[in-house]
């Protein structure tokens, strides 16, 4: 095994095992917002980066939010998936707040 090899190895690990812990954070951080929905804590939503987030599938589903003005300033930009982000929120009273997403 040569030097190039070792090193190319050493680094694809690197940022296989650096993506793993970005997946697992990106899990716990979703699981924490999810739990702020639940427990309808909804103006604690806006201090929270959630640019690391992908995933926003089902992430309001049946919450009893009003308001989507606690979201206006998150960064969705790197969200792959938003199926049923608000499906079944049915005190939503509009979109205003997410206008710039």
């Amino acid at each position: 095994m040569n030097k190039e090899t070792l090193i190319d190895i050493l680094t694809s690990e690197s940022d296989h095992l650096k993506e793993l812990k970005l997946a697992k954070f990106r899990r716990k951080l979703r699981e924490k917002i999810r739990t702020l929905i639940i427990n309808e804590k909804f103006n604690k939503l806006e201090n929270y980066d959630v640019s690391f987030i992908k995933d926003f599938s089902g992430l309001f589903n049946y919450s009893k939010i009003k308001s989507l003005k606690p979201l206006r300033n998150w960064n969705v930009k790197n969200g792959i998936d938003f199926r049923y982000m608000f499906c079944n929120c049915f005190n939503l009273e509009s979109l205003e707040g997410i206008e710039n997403w």
